[in-house]
């Protein structure tokens, strides 16, 4: 069985892998992916990071998810009924790994890709179902809290006066 820790990167012989049954998608800075035709298909980043964004009440943005190298997720589109205006926007120069075969054809062919795409889109239900009950905490302090942890986890560094998040927070 593969298991991987969210944003782990995907392993070697298995990028190789699935380049070969997905179209790469180049995003600049600042650029939103946009895919033909990509509704319910699987998209993995293989390089850079990208914010997800729905649109919200009163016409305003909100971000659900940053994706980083190895995050996997079900394309915005039709798959997305109950979230309009869906954007994926790269952070960085980015690309992502669009996968054009039917699963059921990948996991045929190739069992151990198939099972890593379907263990990272469930890193990222698991992830989402995270930001959900997040959002659903009425107190302001348990909010921050529970965002801060997965930040201390993935990015922090052990100090004498705790777990030190590496990042530059501006708010």
């Amino acid at each position: 069985m593969i298991d991987a820790p969210a944003g782990a990167g995907i392993p070697e012989g298995l990028l190789v892998r699935l380049e070969e049954v997905a179209r790469r998608v180049k995003v600049p800075t600042g650029g939103e992916v946009v895919i033909e035709d990509s509704s319910g298909r699987v998209g993995v980043v293989s390089h850079g990071q990208l914010a997800v964004a729905v649109l919200g009440h009163a016409g305003r943005m909100h971000t659900i998810a940053f994706l980083e190298e190895g995050d996997a997720l079900v394309l915005p589109g039709d798959a997305w009924p109950e979230a309009t205006g869906a954007v994926m926007r790269a952070a960085t120069d980015s690309v992502v790994l669009v996968v054009v075969q039917e699963m059921t054809e990948v996991l045929a062919a190739d069992p151990e890709l198939g099972e890593w795409i379907v263990h990272a889109l469930a890193r990222a239900v698991a992830d989402r179902e995270r930001s959900t009950a997040i959002a659903l905490e009425p107190r302001v302090e348990r909010r921050l809290l529970f965002n801060l942890r997965p930040l201390g986890e993935h990015w922090g560094r052990v100090t004498p006066e705790g777990v030190r998040p590496d990042l530059r927070v501006t708010q």
